[in-house]
């Protein structure tokens, strides 16, 4: 690429070219190869990684695979498999494993949406674990935002406020933090409603913005 570069500035246009379409041949090269590589490394974390592992490995991963145009029906595949199969001692991993099987269910991935009777085995046995996590760990904000989400899907969010309240100053910009927000907004607190707002739409903007220089959608 620098050398391009060079003979671009030296206004050697035609092997400037060449040198640029070489560069790209090799990152596609490189990309392909990576490919099965990373896939396989997300699987690997699903199946023994820890919660923060599986944290910080699957979401850069699936950029990666979306951006190389590869399915990622096996990395759920993989999650779904770790949620049920792992030991209970490893309540966390399995959380995040979960999460991970609805963060593909918000992400433009291609990956069918769990339906009808998968979707309600899947939030059983995700609400089960959420119930070991509060037990485990009851200053955790995100065991009650991920049962408070849930409800709020299905239109049945008359207890989140209650889950929600005692985490109000650790929800940051999180969908408990808009949920929360908006049981305020009900109520017609809008003074507490607005500093949760503020947070949720500012990241969510950010997101957008983040995702549109990735994708080079505009």
């Amino acid at each position: 690429m620098a050398e391009g570069d060079e003979l671009a500035v030296a206004e050697r246009y035609p092997e400037a070219l060449d040198r640029y379409q070489r560069a790209h041949e090799i990152r596609r090269q490189m990309a392909e190869e990576l490919t099965p590589k990373v896939t396989d490394l997300g699987q690997q974390t699903l199946h023994k990684g820890s919660h923060e592992q599986i944290t910080a490995v699957l979401t850069p991963a699936t950029f990666f695979l979306t951006r190389q145009g590869r399915p990622l029906s096996s990395l759920r595949k993989a999650a779904l498999d770790a949620m049920s199969r792992r030991p209970d001692e490893d309540v966390q991993a399995r959380l995040a494993a979960a999460d991970y099987v609805l963060y593909l269910g918000r992400f433009d991935s291609g990956v069918a949406r769990l339906e009808g009777s998968r979707l309600a085995a899947f939030n059983r046995q995700y609400r089960a674990l959420l119930a070991k996590g509060i037990k485990l760990n009851p200053d955790n904000a995100h065991y009650a935002i991920a049962p408070a989400t849930l409800l709020d899907a299905e239109d049945d969010c008359a207890d989140c406020a209650a889950l929600l309240e005692p985490h109000r100053d650790a929800l940051g910009d999180t969908e408990g933090a808009r949920i929360l927000a908006q049981a305020d907004i009900r109520r017609g607190d809008f003074q507490a409603a607005f500093p949760l707002l503020e947070a949720n739409v500012d990241t969510a903007l950010k997101h957008m913005s983040r995702v549109s220089d990735e994708y080079d959608v505009w």
